[in-house]
């Protein structure tokens, strides 16, 4: 078993702290195929190598094969993620908000949480100095910019916002990271075929803002109008992240997603339809 990360949003990451989040789908190391995914057919997936006691060995991978004219071709992609029963650890937007030489590192997360870390226990052998002056240093320096008085003991203290920045998720430690994940199975298929269940699955979620009436002349809430419920659709409600108003939902589970794929893959890249990975997982309880 081994543990690799990967990166989540924090809308992602919130849907995975509420259990509304157990797949996710990702085009790492489909490029190949993907510069004209129509042009290829999933073959088989898994491991091909052949050990000296015929074990399969070599990465868990995709294989593909491609026909054009008298030519075949074929195509081997690697998961960047391993294999079933593999972990995973999340990667998200973090910053250090409080630390003393030789002892644990406090660590905030965008939604307010907080966790205590101690890298040289998470990882032993570690040098104490040699993440106090990537990360403490750093933070200390942000500190001064902004003012920040100190405590006789040499504490920085300030009300109000907090000066110290964000750290890209790319920039986050293993020991800082608060989400362990356990791959429970991995598919290749093209990202159009997703369902609506597959769609929840992978965090999108409804908000019922009610029902809208028709019946006179105009689209507007039901109020006071007497005709039967079901004559009354519902709002659209289907989302990835907070909205405020239906204007800002889709009218179902698939669609969230396929505006969700566009926000982080750019415009069109839904209609694109590459392969993709999918990897399902369930979370895995972190001792503290």
């Amino acid at each position: 078993m081994k543990e690799r990360p990967i990166l989540f949003s924090g809308p992602m990451v919130k849907a995975i702290l509420e259990d509304r989040k157990g797949a996710t789908r990702r085009v790492r190391n489909l490029e190949p195929v993907n510069s004209n995914p129509n042009e290829w057919k999933l073959k088989c997936l898994g491991k091909m190598k052949l050990g000296k006691n015929g074990e399969k060995r070599g990465p868990f991978s995709a294989f593909f094969e491609s026909q054009t004219g008298d030519f075949k071709y074929t195509e081997e992609c690697s998961c960047p993620w391993g294999e079933p029963g593999d972990r995973i650890w999340a990667r998200e937007t973090w910053r250090p908000i409080g630390w003393n030489e030789g002892e644990p590192i406090y660590i905030e997360y965008q939604d307010g949480k907080k966790k205590e870390c101690d890298p040289c226990a998470a990882l032993p052998g570690t040098d104490y100095e040699s993440w106090e002056e990537r990360i403490i240093e750093q933070a200390c320096e942000e500190c001064e910019k902004a003012g920040c008085e100190t405590t006789p003991g040499g504490s920085y203290f300030w009300e109000g916002k907090c000066p110290i920045k964000w750290r890209p998720s790319i920039h986050m430690p293993r020991w800082a990271s608060r989400i362990l994940l356990e791959i429970a199975d991995i598919r290749v298929e093209r990202l159009q075929d997703i369902t609506d269940e597959d769609a929840k699955s992978e965090g999108v979620f409804f908000k019922d803002y009610g029902r809208m009436c028709f019946h006179k002349g105009s689209v507007r809430p039901v109020g006071d109008c007497t005709a039967p419920e079901n004559t009354h659709p519902k709002y659209n409600g289907w989302s990835w992240k907070e909205t405020s108003g239906p204007g800002e939902c889709l009218g179902s589970a698939r669609f969230g997603f396929a505006n969700l794929w566009n926000h982080v893959n750019g415009v069109n890249a839904w209609e694109a339809n590459p392969w993709v990975w999918v990897v399902e997982f369930k979370r895995v309880e972190i001792k503290p």
